[in-house]
């Protein structure tokens, strides 16, 4: 009777383990769907359908929020926090004061919303840093990564000549090189993809050639290849831009069975002779020239 207490109790403890593991799960979901909808019944109130942000204002706010040296100026962006806070709408304040008193270009509506979406990315940040740190690091290495081949592709179609962009339509930042950060931080390692053709590699190193010529002040010096990009690209790519898998290599079309038979004669192969292969014939001034 004690084993079967013991198996009973040892049972319930798994099964509780699994309940409490599995009701956290669904908290932390709860806690994400309550922050959308909360940022977003904060832009219903403040009328913007996702208005878009212009850079500079986000790179505004960015630079005043990373240089404030005090805590109290500075977005508590924790699991649990809230951009609508006490704490958080004095930041807010301060960053609006800030940019308002340099300059009239932006209403204080767009200042806000720039800075809820700049909330919502720390918070992000931070929320995986916390439940998942490895999680978050390769996520934020794979936003790293997007972002700066989504540049290269936007800033290579500035340069497309009329007669290319036929070519170099259906192309997409996937198709973009990798560009990782070096040790130093300076040094740029740059990852080709195997899966990208010739033509669109040669097409690409044009671009570039161009885009070097127009902004000499912006080459990339310290600059170095790495490995060939192993990522896998989208099957909905157009053809024409990547380089043919071996499946579609090994499908390429062969010698037939009579062919091979056409190879050799019957007559040859009766009398053991070998054909002969007539070779053209040059005058001396051909050969001369």
């Amino acid at each position: 009777m004690g084993i079967l207490e013991r198996a009973m109790n040892n049972g319930m403890k798994a099964l509780k383990a699994g309940v409490d593991k599995r009701f956290d799960s669904l908290e932390e979901r709860l806690d994400e769907l309550e922050q959308k909808l909360e940022y977003q019944q904060n832009c219903t109130q403040d009328n913007v359908k996702r208005e878009k942000v212009p850079k500079l204002l986000s790179a505004k706010i960015r630079e005043i929020h990373t240089k404030s040296d005090s805590e109290e100026l500075q977005y508590q962006a924790g699991p649990n926090d809230r951009f609508h806070s006490a704490h958080n709408d004095e930041v807010t304040a301060h960053i609006a004061t800030t940019i308002q008193d340099s300059t009239d270009e932006y209403s204080e509506r767009l200042i806000r919303v720039a800075c809820a979406r700049y909330f919502e990315h720390i918070h992000r940040v931070q929320r995986e840093q916390v439940l998942q740190p490895e999680k978050a690091e390769q996520a934020c290495l794979k936003r790293k990564l997007k972002s700066r081949r989504d540049r290269l592709f936007k800033t290579r179609v500035k340069y497309l000549k009329e007669s290319e962009k036929d070519f170099w339509q259906g192309s997409t930042d996937f198709l973009m090189s990798d560009e990782e950060d070096g040790i130093n931080g300076k040094l740029v390692v740059h990852s080709v993809s195997t899966q990208r053709s010739q033509q669109l590699n040669e097409l690409i190193q044009i671009l570039d050639a161009r885009r070097n010529e127009a902004n000499p002040q912006q080459i990339r010096k310290l600059r170095t290849m790495g490995e060939p990009s192993t990522r896998v690209l989208p099957k909905t790519l157009d053809g024409k831009h990547l380089c043919p898998s071996p499946q579609d290599r090994s499908r390429s079309p062969s010698p037939s069975n009579q062919e091979r038979e056409r190879s050799t004669s019957p007559s040859s192969e009766k009398s053991g002779k070998r054909r002969r292969v007539r070779m053209p014939s040059f005058s001396d001034d051909e050969l001369s020239s």
